[in-house]
């Protein structure tokens, strides 16, 4: 649903739902607030539809009558046999009765302005179809950072998806590569390096792969929501207007009967983070790697203001005014239920980062504490203060090195494109006006602070890790070479290494990391 989409539909939804209030406000309505002055309720007492609006003078000669034209507003008194006389508004005193027509054209634009200031705010809101490009970029991070055997999608029906599990990635085969070597080499560094980068990287790419999927899921909640939301709001206007009709034609002991339509922009968002929603955005990140729904599902808060309900909206009360407060109550329910939605999302995106810092080992190599000290004897530190190792194999020490420079290539590349793609964080797809004093949603942006927290958050992280993967990397050289090289050299050498590992070109040779400043 583009934002194109829901103007039309919403503006072709107005005059039809004024017209309805118009009305049962005619019909109801003025009928008790004149004296001496009911409606007609015969099929010819009229509608917007019909033109006018035909109204019974009890006490009159002759059972006289008025009626007006809309949606010009001009009064005409019936005259059974004589022509009809066109009258004003005010005062009047017909055959004998009094009775005051009231001046009903400003009364109708005060009911239009009304209806539509209930409506309008959300034709500039968020548009679903924006986020399409940070959806696809946030994805691409979340698959390029994935480790294990690499997931792809096909399609298996014309409703349904399947993953189909194929070759280990790059990144696997850098670490499997690298731990094969490792078991040929002995020695204080190789014990070391065992213990701390080569047996932690797996795990901690596999932290930061969650992380750029909390966001993509975050993301594609967000589209969900809010085209949820429309869709509700849209057959929501479908049902008030049909039930303002209903209650304007209802005749005495025959009360309508209203139409409940169910709230589903929280409830939509849930299933995009469960995994379950059949929903194009929320397939393309769900399909980065299989078992993705339980990590942010864990995120997911659980607190009752959370938690999906089956809410409906309907039309209460038995009368005009009821009706009319029940029409603004229930846009405000619409409103609440994409701002618990962008709440609940904002949550996940928040205890994400939080999980990041608690469980620094499961994301990061580079932050062994989160006071950013070295714990005692740490393997890594151990690793890097190494200047010697008899026991070293010079060829296959090289090598790890070239892998693992691969590995930092292309995290700090993955931090260059997600901190440089304008689509990633784009702030103003976020932006939406308010709605009679109340910004519709979380916020005049949503989750977006939360949702670009997360993201700053994993750029600095992968910052971090690329820099400490190049200073492994530049160790294990040195400890090939005997510490021969410069640190000119060692870069030179490195990338030339890292050309000779053709077989890992697949993945990684997908991110560009020549504009890298870091």
């Amino acid at each position: 649903m583009t934002a194109d989409s829901v103007r039309a539909a919403l503006e072709e939804l107005k005059e039809p739902l004024v017209e309805a209030v118009i009305n049962a406000y005619m019909r109801k309505k003025l009928s008790a607030d004149v004296d001496n002055f009911y409606f007609d309720p015969s099929e010819e007492g009229g509608s917007c539809e019909a033109g006018e609006f035909r109204y019974k003078l009890p006490r009159a000669f002759a059972d006289k009558g008025v009626y007006c034209y809309y949606p010009s507003g001009v009064w005409k008194i019936d005259h059974n046999i004589a022509s009809d006389v066109t009258t004003s508004a005010g005062d009047k005193n017909i055959e004998g009765e009094h009775v005051s027509l009231p001046d009903l054209v400003p009364i109708w634009d005060e009911i239009r302005t009304e209806i539509h200031s209930w409506i309008d705010p959300w034709m500039d809101a968020v548009d679903p179809d924006d986020f399409s490009d940070q959806v696809a970029s946030v994805v691409l991070i979340a698959q390029q950072l994935h480790i294990g055997e690499s997931t792809t999608t096909t399609q298996s029906s014309p409703d349904g998806t399947a993953r189909t599990l194929s070759a280990v990635t790059d990144i696997q085969s850098a670490v499997d590569d690298s731990k094969s070597d490792l078991t040929l080499m002995s020695g204080g560094a190789v014990r070391s390096l065992q213990l701390s980068y080569t047996n932690d990287v797996g795990r901690t790419i596999s932290g930061q792969q969650n992380l750029a999927a909390v966001a993509a899921l975050a993301l594609a909640a967000e589209v969900m929501a809010w085209t949820e939301c429309y869709t509700t709001l849209t057959e929501f206007l479908k049902a008030a207007t049909a039930d303002f009709n209903s209650f304007a034609n209802a005749t005495d002991g025959s009360g309508p009967s209203f139409t409940p339509v169910a709230l589903s922009a929280l409830s939509g968002a849930a299933t995009v983070v469960a995994g379950t929603a059949v929903f194009p955005p929320a397939a393309a990140a769900a399909a980065v790697v299989a078992g993705i729904a339980t990590v942010a599902v864990a995120f997911w808060p659980n607190d009752s203001y959370a938690a999906s309900k089956d809410v409906r909206v309907v039309l209460e009360g038995g009368d005009y005014t009821a009706l009319l407060g029940s029409f603004m109550s229930n846009v405000r329910e619409i409103e609440d239920d994409v701002f618990r939605a962008e709440y609940a999302i904002g949550r996940m995106c928040r205890s994400a980062v939080e999980d990041m810092y608690e469980k620094p080992d499961n994301y990061s190599i580079a932050r062994r504490l989160r006071s950013g000290e070295r714990q005692p004897n740490d393997p890594l530190q151990s690793f890097l203060d190494a200047d010697v190792d008899l026991v070293v194999k010079p060829r296959l020490m090289r090598d790890i090195a070239g892998r693992i420079e691969t590995i930092s290539r292309h995290q700090r590349g993955l931090a260059s494109r997600l901190s440089g793609d304008a689509s990633a964080l784009a702030s103003a797809h976020w932006s939406r006006p308010a709605l009679h004093g109340d910004t519709i949603g979380y916020g005049t942006t949503g989750a977006f602070d939360q949702y670009a927290d997360l993201v700053n958050q994993l750029v600095d992280l992968l910052v971090d890790e690329a820099r400490t993967s190049h200073r492994v990397a530049v160790q294990c050289l040195d400890l090939a070479t005997d510490f021969e090289q410069t640190d000119l050299g060692a870069k030179e050498e490195l990338a030339k290494i890292n050309r000779g590992l053709t077989h890992l070109h697949q993945q990684f040779n997908t991110v560009d990391d020549s504009s890298w400043k870091g």
